[in-house]
């Protein structure tokens, strides 16, 4: 009889499983509702469940019990062939997981030969002997949690990681294959025994992303996959021989350490236009934890724990005076637990100790006595490979070394390790007293190996520990501090156990390693090449301190591309930017976020669209909660360690605690409902600072661009644009510029559309021109800008566009293709009688005549500017160049002056300048005015004078970030060193710009 929680098939006429000890459920032959095993009637139909005549079942008795109504009723969904634990769960959070993308493990299963068992028989006679064979499948797919989304006539199609979230998809699917090829064997042989029918079981798996889209009450799955992850996997089926597993490369590279593998070559697959390769399944590796598989790559350096691992050597020297302990390290996935209790382990051998080594699995709640029957094994050396005889073997002489009077636990032992131990007296127990047998086996073993030395018994991940093991743990415990034995087990926050309220227990929470530690890491892990180093801060944010975050995080960008080299010395060889999340951790990150109550997941996708920082206030009007039950969900969310509060007052602020922990719950959105969340975000924070807009343009902009408003998206990216030009942000000002130009292309060609895309082109071009000193793409974007001016047609943008390039090429020193930009835009500009834009040419125009030595026309030009703004009252316009009319006018009037001898007017204008500037907050002015003057003091001779004014300039442009700017001013600076001698290749910070030096000396 099947158990309907952990899947075993258990012996007739049991009432309580064998496996899990789960209450037996029989499906009613009549209408396939749950019964209880040993009741007569259904209580749902009333059809008789147990006959007058019944009689022990022959073989094909047994093929007949497996074919259940479950599959002939299978139309109604899987909900009828689902265990109920996991339908309920499914179900229940059913809401939190509709609408989400997933990265998913498929599985495509079907019978090779069926079409030979079906011919010649009646159709329901082979039904009969093919639906025990899905039936096996269906078992091995639900013993390991996924879920079988379709019966497809002879075969199934499983999701590992759909709807719910596993972090080891990958490992669930290849282990399932396993169980699945051995119960198909085994019923293959019996049906070959009994029908002289031959039949095999073959498998294709990959792995990938899908989007969860609804769930049925009959749990059927509308999802759409992404890529070919279904297609691929079902090529893999197809190509498999009878009894293999194929799976994809994509597969192979997330499992590759926990089974054995061939290389099958590569395969064309429709669809794809690259070849994928296939490898098949062989069987299992060597039992690992994650820790172990890391350690055949090489283990990272122990970096940011000593102060643990001195307490943990503390505990050990209690316990080896006789003194038994008990030691749980508590902290999130990838914190390092494992990594402590390596390091650990070299000190527990050197002082004697016997270290018996186990852990508990994702999927090893539903199997009893799991991590103990993996303990018992490798304490008595014994392997899958080993048959029964040579189990019995080990076992004996194991337990006749460590103590003679424990030879009676060799059969409960057996049993437990799943051989037959033909001692009637076991066999025959009940469940309940087999446990005790077990249990009390277990410590008296203990107990007789702790009097020969110290014991470490060494249990990691207890919170998947199922209960008949923990029943034992705590049952050890009770006498564990007469013993020298070392209980130390590890286990992720949010879980407590009944012993560690006790004298000798320890509670040791891991933190995140701090931010130093994290560098250290990662400088261990990749060199000290200075592009490499320069990762550091961001992944270090990524990673939030998690170790196996950020080597998860290396070795993607190791996969990809983006590192180059051997470890300990990689270079760069690509752009961040075309890294992604680590399917291993994003899988780790997904099932932590599936295991939270459906409420609160959701509330956590919320927030997560908000931002990785977001206040309680603008959370409580998104989400629409009530304060009570928000403020409750918060406080369950940080106890869990997915947020901590970082701010009280004026509002409560909170922050994820992992940065990759709020990207996983975003991306697990789908782009819709993101969408309609960031519109709504937009909404709250519009309605919450009413009066404080303008603080909050940049989060105004990044949510409108993110939700389908693109009128709003539009509005507040300018100005957000604006205020990051104003700010010297020229990379937040060219995205949201940027951005702008992007959400432009959605709108309907026309007047109104290019007339905005000519001025976002020329914000676009102030902010390069004064990022870099290639025109490249200034010059990209004024062709751009001018093409559409000409399908206007707007001679006024066009003379704005040459005056804005002319500009730039001031910024750059290039004063003769500036002069033609400048000359064009006067003239422009006076042909449409536009005093707005007269006066937006006097300046660059001037600039650029001093620039190209001629400063008597620079001279008349800067003159005739200030005269113009003068007579028409626009002494204060500001066009948002670099430096205002006025400033700039002045400025290189100043500058003319100078070069010209008239060195105290000079000085007086641009001192002049330099005041108004720094009190209008205008850099470049500032800049251009300081420079003037360093320029004019130091023709002049006051050499220190002038070294003071150019470092004053260059200062300015350093503490806001100007590339063009440092160029300029530090050109000067330099230049001003080398005639006061004090110029060195140290401290040098540009070379000296050419045309400065060949005016200066033609001055001079």
């Amino acid at each position: 009889m099947q158990c309907g929680k952990c899947g075993t098939t258990n012996r007739g006429g049991m009432k309580f499983c064998e496996e899990c000890g789960a209450r037996l459920l029989l499906p009613c032959p009549g209408c396939g509702e749950p019964t209880l095993a040993g009741k007569k009637f259904c209580g749902e139909c009333g059809t008789p469940l147990i006959t007058p005549s019944a009689a022990p079942q022959t073989p094909d008795a047994r093929l007949q019990t497996l074919n259940s109504s479950r599959l002939r009723t299978a139309d109604s969904g899987p909900i009828i062939y689902t265990p109920p634990h996991l339908a309920n769960r499914i179900l229940s959070g059913r809401t939190a997981l509709e609408g989400e993308r997933k990265i998913v493990t498929v599985l495509f299963a079907d019978i090779k030969g069926s079409m030979d068992i079906m011919e010649g028989l009646d159709p329901e006679e082979a039904k009969g002997l093919v639906d025990p064979c899905l039936h096996l499948m269906m078992n091995a797919v639900h013993r390991l949690e996924g879920t079988v989304n379709r019966l497809l006539g002879d075969g199934i199609m499983a999701l590992f990681g759909a709807p719910l979230a596993l972090e080891d998809h990958p490992q669930r699917a290849l282990y399932a294959a396993l169980l699945l090829h051995e119960a198909g064997n085994r019923y293959a042989a019996e049906l070959l025994e009994r029908h002289g029918i031959s039949l095999q079981i073959r498998v294709g798996i990959n792995t990938g992303e899908v989007v969860v889209r609804t769930i049925s009450n009959e749990l059927y799955m509308d999802y759409s996959a992404v890529g070919h992850v279904v297609g691929q996997a079902a090529r893999m089926e197809a190509l498999a021989t009878p009894g293999s597993t194929l799976v994809t490369t994509h597969t192979h590279r997330l499992a590759q350490d926990w089974f054995r593998f061939t290389a099958r070559g590569s395969v064309k697959v429709k669809g794809v236009r690259e070849q994928i390769e296939v490898h098949e399944l062989l069987g299992l590796g060597a039992p690992r934890s994650r820790l172990a598989v890391r350690a055949v790559h090489g283990l990272s350096p122990f970096i940011g724990r000593n102060r643990e691992l001195t307490h943990l050597h503390e505990i050990a020297a209690l316990v080896s005076n006789g003194r038994g302990q008990a030691v749980s390290l508590v902290g999130e996935a990838g914190v390092g637990k494992s990594r402590l209790l390596e390091e650990l382990k070299p000190t527990l051998r050197a002082r004697g100790y016997l270290l018996i080594e186990g852990a508990a699995f994702a999927y090893g709640k539903t199997r009893a006595y799991l991590p103990l029957i993996e303990m018992l094994k490798r304490y008595c050396q014994i392997s899958d490979q080993d048959d029964p005889k040579t189990y019995r073997e080990k076992l004996g002489s194991r337990l006749a070394a460590v103590d003679m009077s424990l030879a009676d636990c060799v059969p409960v032992f057996l049993e437990l390790l799943g051989v037959d131990s033909g001692e009637p007296d076991v066999t025959g127990l009940s469940a309940e007293v087999r446990l005790q047998k077990i249990l009390n086996g277990i410590k008296r073993l203990i107990a007789a190996e702790s009097r020969r030395q110290p014991v470490a018994l060494l249990i990691e991940d207890l919170q998947w520990l199922d209960a008949r093991s923990l029943e034992f743990l705590h049952a050890l415990t009770t006498s564990l501090s007469a013993l020298p034995v070392l209980l130390l087990v590890s286990y992720r926050p949010g879980n407590s156990y009944p012993w560690e309220d006790q004298s000798f227990a320890h509670r040791l929470q891991l933190a995140p390693l701090q931010r130093q530690a994290s560098k250290s890491l990662f400088a261990a892990l990749v060199g000290t090449d200075p592009a490499v180093v320069r990762l550091a801060p961001i992944v270090s944010e990524q990673s939030s301190g998690n170790p196996f975050f950020l080597e998860e995080i290396v070795q993607s960008l190791i996969e990809t591309g983006i590192l180059v080299g051997r470890p300990g010395a990689y270079t760069l060889a690509q752009s961040l930017s075309e890294w992604v999340l680590p399917a291993s951790v994003q899988g780790l990150l997904a099932s932590r976020l599936d295991h939270l109550p459906p409420p609160l997941k959701v509330l956590l996708q919320t927030a997560a669209v908000i931002g990785r920082e977001f206040p309680r206030t603008l959370l409580a009007r998104v989400a629409g909660w009530s304060e009570a039950d928000l403020d409750q969900a918060l406080s369950v969310l940080q106890t869990r360690e997915f947020l901590y509060e970082t701010a009280v007052y004026p509002d409560a602020i909170f922050t994820f605690k992992h940065a990759l922990t709020q990207e996983v719950a975003y991306q697990g959105l789908l782009q819709e409902r993101r969408a309609a969340l960031h519109a709504t975000v937009g909404a709250a924070v519009e309605a919450l600072y009413a009066d404080k807009l303008l603080e909050q343009v940049t989060l105004l902009a990044y949510h409108y661009s993110r939700s389908t408003n693109t009128d709003k998206a539009l509005y507040y990216l300018h100005f957000a644009g604006l205020r990051a030009f104003d700010l010297y942000a020229d990379t937040d000002a060219l995205h949201f510029w940027g951005e702008h130009l992007r959400l432009l292309t959605t709108l309907p060609p026309g007047t109104q559309r290019d007339r905005q895309e000519v001025r976002t082109r020329l914000h676009l071009m102030n902010v390069l021109s004064r990022q870099s000193s290639d025109d490249g793409p200034t010059r990209a974007q004024f062709e751009a800008a001018e093409a559409a001016c000409q399908r206007l047609p707007d001679a006024c943008l066009l003379a704005e566009l040459h005056a804005t390039l002319a500009v730039a090429y001031v910024l750059w020193g290039r004063p003769q293709p500036g002069l033609t930009h400048a000359g064009t835009a006067k003239q422009l500009a006076y042909a449409l009688n536009d005093v707005h834009l007269q006066v937006m040419t006097h300046g660059p125009l001037a600039h650029l005549l001093w620039i190209a030595g001629r400063f008597s026309e620079g001279l008349q030009i800067a003159e005739e500017g200030l005269d113009l703004l003068q007579r028409h009252g626009l002494l204060h316009e500001q066009t948002g160049f670099v430096a205002y009319p006025y400033l700039q006018c002045l400025a290189i009037a100043g500058a003319c002056w100078g070069f010209l001898g008239s060195f105290d007017q000079g000085l007086t204008a641009l001192h002049e300048a330099a005041t108004s500037a720094q009190r209008h907050g205008n850099r470049s002015a500032q800049t251009l005015s300081r420079w003037g003057l360093a320029l004019l003091y130091a023709l002049r001779g006051e050499t220190s004078v002038a070294l003071c004014e150019a470092e004053n300039a260059l200062a300015v442009m350093q503490e806001v970030g100007s590339t063009t700017g440092v160029l300029l001013a530090g050109g000067v600076w330099e230049h001003l060193t080398m005639v006061a001698g004090t110029s060195t290749a140290q401290s040098a910070p540009l070379p000296p710009m050419p045309w400065l030096t060949q005016t200066w000396h033609e001055r001079r």
